[in-house]
């Protein structure tokens, strides 16, 4: 896979309605769809992962998936030489603040709630955009 044809955004995350509306969001942000590259659990994040030489240039975890959760991927992530450098940012719709603070020092750079508004989706949407801006 070239540089070209590599996704921006790598986001796991098993509920389809959530990753409809992520897109929405980022393309409101101004990324288009071959930006975005969407994957429905933690397993197949890791597979992905290792299958491009090129990788994304952020990962994106729901906290709570099936076969493989985003707690359970980060840590894989953060423990392989060759992701441990990839931001991951969780998404989750919990608020406590133990899972929050769990991803944090596992190596996430950031915890976002899953927005309950689409003003708070676009908002969290730019953050993400933001993020990509400092990688590159």
């Amino acid at each position: 896979m070239n540089e070209s044809n590599s996704p921006m955004i790598l986001v796991a995350d098993d509920d389809v309605e959530d990753q409809e509306m992520l897109m929405e969001y980022f393309l409101g942000g101004g990324l288009d769809r071959k930006d975005v590259t969407f994957v429905t659990n933690g397993r197949a994040a890791i597979e992905y992962l290792q299958r491009h030489d090129t990788l994304p240039k952020l990962v994106v975890l729901d906290l709570k998936m099936p076969i493989m959760d985003g707690q359970s991927t980060l840590l894989h992530i953060k423990s392989e030489e060759k992701f441990k450098r990839i931001p991951v940012v969780m998404y989750s719709t919990s608020s406590n603040e133990q899972d929050r603070r769990k991803c944090l020092v596992n190596g996430a750079l950031e915890y976002f709630v899953k927005p309950s508004s689409y003003d708070e989706g676009e908002m969290m949407a730019n953050r993400l955009i933001e993020f990509l801006q400092r990688q590159v």
